[in-house]
């Protein structure tokens, strides 16, 4: 008679033992992962905008000076060289 507690077939039980466990450990991690996920997005919290990144904005150079202004500073590096 054959059975879950009891298997019957070509590999050892103790690998259909092995097997049994990491099928249920990775059913649990899934089923924690689902209810963490569920738990997070329940709780009404919605993203807020960070403050303090809109205190520091970083702009490139280009828009921040006249194409005149980066020419004439290029010509300038390139005649120090």
């Amino acid at each position: 008679m054959s059975g879950l507690l009891r298997p019957v077939g070509p590999v050892p039980v103790l690998v259909y033992w092995a097997e049994g466990a990491l099928v249920f450990g990775a059913a649990m991690m899934l089923v924690i992962a689902v209810a963490l996920r569920i738990s997070d997005t329940s709780s009404g919290s919605t993203a807020q905008p960070n403050p303090s990144a809109s205190a520091y904005s970083v702009s490139s150079p280009t828009t921040s000076m006249s194409p005149a202004k980066l020419a004439a500073k290029r010509k300038a590096k390139n005649r120090i060289r």
